[in-house]
């Protein structure tokens, strides 16, 4: 105790020297690796190092660091009597982010998005998805399918007549777009609006995901969607699959934030949103139903591993209560306690006092104090007598042992009484896992009980009714035709599980994935990536990626093993991947340390490439190359040459009033002729060629021909190519040409 007193005092006097000196003396917290831990300061330390185990259950918040006073006025000490020492828990860092096997960087070292910047790249990437989806939009010719489509949206828009038929699939595409050629008009663009105007939905809802994907994890999602060729191509499509894209992801997004506000009114509006987007996706087509299977099959898979969860809590609490004898009351179960720890408490005090002399906190302090002491103590021999000096030492050392007892860690130079402040925050700490373990003791009300359901019941209803009413709306085409829901879902699975059947678009299992490999790289390869690190993933948003990663895999081996494949198919493999890829992307990088090593360079690279050929492919497929049979995307595509033919029909003199016009095919494969010449009244359509020739214009498969019948004077003939070998000629009269 004396010659700790004389250190101090040299110390101190070392200090104002080197003060005088204009040099700063470096703290022994700074300078020798030790750190002054008070209650009002935010501990990194370890839990083990302040003498007890944290409760794993319920980490200690930590509290805001205060300023540091100046160098040259070390704080005073205050005495642990007015304020007793408080020990501060911070739960450890997961080293998660920074084991992930696929991951360049760390995301915590990531700089977050600040939400002007974040709210402009996000526009600008909906700005851009719109333009991609909306430019030039009636270039190309229509499809087979989309002529189908345009058609029948065309027959109920004169007639108001529509039936309900599987192999066109449902009645929301003709109903809602028999509504804009009513207003904008009808062409081949007007009747490709809505799925693009849907397909850009798609990316805007993207976005209420931001709390489980993160701001960069959004915007790269978005991003990827909104470049990605095969999105951008069938958004310009006129089919139901875009519409059925966008109710998948608001299914979703919309469940998502209906159960993180489950128990507030600010539910209900996630609620319509979820319920209003399935039923969409139940009249606009049928693969509907798969969604609602891949969903329901994981909710009730999510249901039973809870109720095993459960059981095997409730097992093990009463393996416990079994093997273990307790105080029954927590008086009791305090004091065997307090009575544990104060022995133990003392028994390491006394261990620790053996070896304090030789144990000082940083070694390097340790040594350089010790010869400054001893010299500065034969200074202070010869000038004061030393009894004086070793009562004021042992004065000083008694009013700065709360000062040495905070600069140094408190689990090596701790007072008895320091030990036992320590004890009782470890005793209401294990008071706390007492009171839970009892809590657990008690029979647990299941959740999954009728009385859970009662506040809900609302809910079911809205559901009920709103899902019942959207459906029936369309499906009865505003309540006009009497129809069922079970003969709706009937007639759905019969006729779509006999196409399975039959192999009607039959094609190999690995269909899919060429076309992915081929347009979308970026999405597949970091979409895998994110999919094998998912499974790393721990916290509260480890399940919406584990969900994300069932998602894709089940959506991937489903429309893989169904008997009807088709490119316009590969969307739905394309949104989760999508999303998963997305969100692997803004977890793992970012362009400020993308060149810092050698291995980040080469991701970057892979990454920069694979977005530019996706770019490229995405702005060939769908500006130049959106007819050519060479690409897989187009599939049967009509050609071009359907615009010619058009030029040569409405160039005859007789108007589309007056000229009787015949198409002639023994299959009805004659399509979209019948969308093109939809101005003409007197066209006729048949699969046998009629007996009466005497037509203005004749239109028949090439393989036939007709001058065998018809007078090469009076006729003449153009030939053009309907669709990728599919030829036919035009015969028409000599007389009508201008």
């Amino acid at each position: 105790m004396k010659n700790t007193g004389s250190r101090h005092e040299a110390e101190d006097r070392h200090e104002e020297a080197d003060l005088e000196h204009g040099e700063t003396k470096n703290k022994p917290d700074e300078g020798h690796g030790l750190k002054f831990i008070d209650s009002s300061e935010s501990s990194s330390v370890e839990p083990e190092s302040i003498g007890f185990e944290p409760l794993e259950s319920e980490p200690l918040e930590s509290e805001p660091l205060e300023s540091e006073p100046p160098e040259s006025e070390p704080p005073e000490p205050k005495p642990l009597e007015s304020e007793p020492f408080e020990s501060k828990l911070v739960e450890p860092e997961s080293a998660e982010s920074n084991s992930a096997p696929f991951s360049f960087l760390t995301s915590a070292n990531l700089p977050e998005f600040s939400g002007k910047k974040y709210r402009i790249y996000g526009f600008l990437i909906l700005l851009f998805a719109l333009i991609l989806r909306l430019f030039n939009l009636g270039e190309r010719v229509l499809h087979h399918d989309e002529s189908v489509h345009a058609s029948f949206t065309l027959k109920l828009l004169n007639n108001g007549q529509y039936s309900y038929n599987p192999a066109y699939h449902g009645p929301f595409l003709y109903h809602v777009t028999a509504l804009v050629f009513q207003f904008f008009g009808i062409n081949d663009a007007t009747a490709r609006l809505l799925p693009a105007l849907f397909g850009g939905a798609a990316i805007l809802i993207l976005f209420l995901l931001k709390k489980e994907l993160g701001k960069k994890g959004v915007l790269w999602s978005a991003y990827l969607l909104a470049f990605s060729p095969c999105m951008v191509y069938f958004s310009r499509f006129f089919r139901n699959d875009m519409i059925i894209v966008f109710c998948t992801i608001a299914v979703v997004a919309g469940g998502v934030r209906y159960i993180e506000n489950l128990h507030n009114l600010k539910r209900y509006p996630y609620l319509i949103l979820s319920v209003s987007a399935l039923a969409i996706a139940v009249t606009a087509k049928e693969n509907a139903y798969l969604i609602i299977f891949i969903f329901g099959a994981y909710a009730g898979l999510s249901i039973c591993y809870k109720i095993y969860s459960n059981w095997r809590l409730d097992k093990r609490v009463q393996q416990n209560a079994e093997k273990q004898i307790e105080p029954e009351t927590e008086k009791e179960f305090g004091q065997q306690v307090e009575k544990e720890l104060g022995t133990k408490a003392e028994k390491e005090f006394r261990q620790e006092l053996e070896t304090e002399a030789e144990k000082e906190t940083g070694q390097e302090l340790e040594v350089e104090a010790k010869k400054e002491f001893r010299q500065e103590l034969e200074t202070e021999a010869e000038k004061e007598t030393g009894q004086k000096l070793e009562a004021e030492a042992e004065k000083e050392t008694e009013q700065e042992i709360g000062t040495e007892a905070g600069k140094e860690p408190q689990s090596q130079n701790l007072t008895y009484e320091e030990k036992t402040l320590d004890i009782e925050v470890e005793q209401e700490a294990k008071k706390e896992n007492y009171n839970i373990l009892n809590s657990q003791k008690k029979p647990r009300k299941s959740s999954l009980s009728f009385k859970s359901f009662l506040p809900f019941i609302p809910d079911i209803i809205l559901s009920v009714a709103l899902f019942l009413f959207i459906v029936m709306l369309f499906y009865t085409s505003y309540f006009r035709n009497p129809v069922s829901v079970s003969s709706i879902v009937e007639r759905a699975f019969s006729h779509w599980m006999a196409m399975h059947r039959i192999e009607r678009l039959g094609g190999p299992f690995y269909y899919y994935l060429p076309l992915l490999l081929v347009y979308e790289i970026p999405i597949l390869l970091f979409g895998i990536l994110g999919f094998l690190d998912s499974f790393r993933k721990k916290g509260k948003n480890a399940w919406f990626f584990h969900f994300l990663c069932y998602w894709a895999l089940t959506s991937l081996l489903l429309y893989s093993y169904l008997q009807e494949k088709v490119p316009w198919l590969v969307v739905h493999i394309v949104l989760p991947l999508g999303i998963l890829a997305g969100a692997y992307i803004g977890e793992n990088f970012s362009w400020k340390e993308s060149l810092s090593c050698k291995k980040n360079k080469i991701i970057t690279g892979i990454l920069v490439l694979s977005l530019l050929v996706s770019l490229v492919q995405c702005i060939s497929v769908n500006y130049y190359k959106s007819m050519d049979p060479a690409e897989r995307i187009t599939y049967t595509q009509a050609s071009p040459e359907i615009r010619e033919f058009m030029e040569k029909i409405d160039g005859l003199t007789l108007g589309p009033d007056r000229l009787r016009v015949c198409v002639y095919d023994p299959n009805n494969l004659y399509w979209p002729l019948p969308w093109y010449l939809r101005d003409y009244k007197k066209a006729s359509y048949f699969s046998k060629l009629p007996q009466n020739k005497r037509y203005d214009a004749i239109i028949v498969p090439s393989q036939y021909n007709l001058y065998e019948e018809l007078s090469e004077d009076k006729y003449a003939s153009y030939n053009f190519t309907l669709r990728p070998g599919k030829e036919y000629t035009l015969y028409y009269k000599i007389s009508l040409e201008k």
